[in-house]
């Protein structure tokens, strides 16, 4: 019952809160971070499909980092983004599923992997915005064994 009345809740203030998106609005946001003391580049691009909800593609690219035992990965796919926005602050979600490519020495292994992000972004003008982001890369291979979190700064331009 209360995550019924949590989701009511956030339902109702997602569509009540103002807006930073506006509708048929396309953005692109290059992603620079760290994930386990390692590098992290990506870029995500987002339609809007309304001021709440856009769709779009990701890319990210995390190098092999062999002293720490650490594949490199690098993941593609589609998501889903969820906005509210008040003032000049935009909060969002974003669950993904797409592929994702680990190797580490001499074993590679592709497979299908789900991401989710939760991120803030302060608006500097109508079309720019700085943010960061928590975007996590879900493992569901059995030959590789990790789970890549990485903490992103995030930039949206809009056009």
């Amino acid at each position: 019952m209360k995550q019924v009345i949590c989701a009511l809740v956030l339902a109702s203030s997602l569509f009540s809160a103002g807006t930073l998106n506006a509708a048929n609005s396309t953005s692109v946001s290059p992603m620079l971070g760290f994930n386990q003391g390692q590098l992290v580049l990506g870029l995500d691009y987002e339609k809007a499909l309304n001021a709440h909800v856009g769709f779009g593609g990701y890319f990210t690219f995390t190098p092999e980092k062999k002293d720490l035992d650490y594949p490199q990965i690098i993941a593609l796919g589609l998501d889903v983004k969820a906005h509210m926005s008040v003032e000049k602050l935009d909060v969002y979600v974003r669950p993904g599923f797409g592929l994702a490519f680990a190797s580490i020495d001499d074993l590679s292994k592709s497979f299908l992997a789900p991401i989710f992000g939760i991120g803030l972004q302060y608006a500097l003008s109508d079309k720019t915005l700085l943010g960061v982001e928590k975007l996590t890369v879900f493992n569901w291979s059995e030959k590789i064994d990790f789970s890549s979190e990485s903490f992103v700064a995030t930039a949206r331009f809009k056009f």
